[in-house]
């Protein structure tokens, strides 16, 4: 079964409490934002989606930083 539009919309919601933040303030770099909606699907495991962001996620000592 293909994801629906209506999950392709409600998975960000599933984000890490941190990845959410980053978006709505701005601080995701481009690439991470493009990287996640690449995704199938999204796996719910917090760590997975921070390690699957890899170097485009800006986080540094548990919490997330604007990018310089």
């Amino acid at each position: 079964m293909m994801p629906s539009a209506d999950y392709n919309r409600f998975a960000w919601a599933f984000l890490a409490p941190d990845i959410q933040s980053a978006i709505l303030n701005g601080r995701l770099f481009t690439l991470a934002i493009a990287a996640l909606e690449k995704l199938r699907a999204i796996p719910l495991n917090w760590d997975v989606q921070r390690r699957l962001l890899g170097p485009n996620y800006p986080k540094v000592d548990g919490v997330v930083r604007a990018p310089a």
